[in-house]
């Protein structure tokens, strides 16, 4: 612990990603107890970048998954009753999912043809008939992964704002969705969009 100003810091880590996101799920819980409960399973850093915003919006875990099995399913013997799988079963298997439908949980896989069509999955299905105010635009991490921490970055603001987060391929000046992505747009007609990244933010 470092103080700092009258102030703890505590460090939530662990052996590897999936440890230290189990580790965060159970700080969570403890911080924010609910009784019905839902969890968010993902391998991708793109899927997990696009369930973040309702994820943080909502006060649920995001727990990492090597694609095959679940490590720390203890965290599922009380209290949880619903939990999300973020990809199509060539990112996470069709053994996750059977592993939490043991565990007596309510299911449901968002996953797309690829990571923009998965994003497009997600967003709709946690802000679809709502009035948007803003949507918020990064780059999907198609050129290059580290892409994505614009994405990453803006996830708290577009919680508090209760705004979704589209990830997108393009670079500074070009950003291109997919016809999903697209779809969702045209229906929701926020009423700005806001890009991430490019050294500024440009909303248009």
């Amino acid at each position: 612990k470092l103080g700092i100003k009258g102030y703890y810091t505590d460090r939530i880590g662990g052996k590897d990603r999936y440890e230290i996101s189990l580790n965060i799920a159970y700080a969570l819980n403890e911080i924010n107890p609910v009784k019905e409960n839902y969890s968010k399973w993902s391998k991708g850093l793109a899927d997990a970048t696009s369930i973040a915003p309702p994820s943080a919006r909502d006060g649920r875990a995001i727990l990492y998954t090597n694609g095959n099995d679940i490590s720390g399913i203890e965290f599922y013997n009380k209290d949880i009753e619903k939990a999300y799988i973020v990809g199509k079963e060539a990112a996470v298997s069709s053994n996750v999912e059977n592993i939490l439908k043991s565990k007596k949980l309510d299911v449901k896989r968002l996953g797309g043809q690829n990571r923009k069509d998965t994003n497009a999955k997600v967003i709709s299905e946690f802000y679809s008939g709502k009035e948007l105010n803003n949507i918020y635009v990064a780059k999907d991490g198609t050129g290059k992964e580290s892409d994505l921490i614009d994405a990453l970055s803006v996830s708290p603001l577009a919680a508090k704002t209760e705004s979704p987060v589209i990830i997108a391929t393009g670079n500074d000046n070009i950003y291109t969705l997919s016809e999903s992505q697209k779809d969702f747009v045209e229906k929701h007609r926020p009423k700005e969009l806001t890009r991430i990244g490019g050294g500024y933010n440009e909303g248009h």
